[in-house]
């Protein structure tokens, strides 16, 4: 919620984009979650395969999202800040489910 205060503060468009940046944030670390979770019990092969292509596809959405963002002529700093904080967030979040079984 501090996040859309900030943004609304400093300029009127970043909200709504910021909004969309968490709710991207948050589908794709569910996806990676669960990616994780299926996988901890397998071998270490596709246990590194899913923890990699997950951190790959976050590197590539922030380099959409600042692409996008800078094609907008949208400042960058609040959303992409929004992101990367978010992103770490819920991998701090993810980390005792998929180390204790706690799903």
């Amino acid at each position: 919620m501090g996040f859309f205060l900030v943004a609304r503060y400093f300029y009127p468009i970043a909200p709504a984009v910021t909004q969309w940046i968490v709710v991207w944030a948050a589908v794709e670390s569910l996806a990676a979650f669960y990616s994780l979770s299926w996988a901890f019990h397998k071998s270490d092969a596709i246990f590194y395969s899913c923890f990699v292509g997950g951190t790959l596809i976050r590197l590539s959405s922030m380099g959409v999202v600042a692409a996008f963002l800078y094609i907008h002529n949208i400042p960058l700093l609040i959303p992409l800040l929004s992101l990367g904080f978010l992103y770490f967030f819920f991998s701090l979040l993810q980390v005792p489910y998929i180390v204790y079984g706690l799903w």
